[in-house]
């Protein structure tokens, strides 16, 4: 209920009535799962600053990469990229699992700020 409100004012049905979304994920839930040690308390997974609109093919194509991994390796159409930058609500660069781990601090930090 909450990301409706949020999207109130971004996503046009008249716009984008073509189109079919899917609410996701951010950082990949069994992503999320890899980078929790065995001694945490939990992550906020599925915390609402963790959710966005993708368009279905997207989601369907980055599959558990991170929007970030998938644009290193693919190319968006004008109208798609357009689309990401306007429903993402972040930079996409912000949306990035480091080779080195991602730590709990680092992930909800992103999450407060987004």
């Amino acid at each position: 209920m909450f990301l409706r409100y949020v999207y109130t004012g971004i996503v046009s049905h008249l716009d984008d009535q073509d189109v079919t979304f899917e609410l996701e994920h951010l950082f990949p839930v069994s992503r999320l799962k890899d980078e929790i040690p065995a001694d945490s308390p939990g992550w906020p997974i599925s915390c609402v600053a963790n959710l966005a609109l993708f368009t279905k093919a997207l989601n369907r194509e980055k599959t558990s990469q991170t929007i970030s991994e998938y644009l290193k390796e693919n190319t968006l159409s004008e109208a798609e990229k357009k689309r990401l930058d306007k429903y993402l609500l972040c930079e996409v660069d912000a949306v990035d699992i480091p080779a080195s781990g991602l730590s709990r601090e680092d992930y909800v930090a992103f999450l407060r700020t987004r």
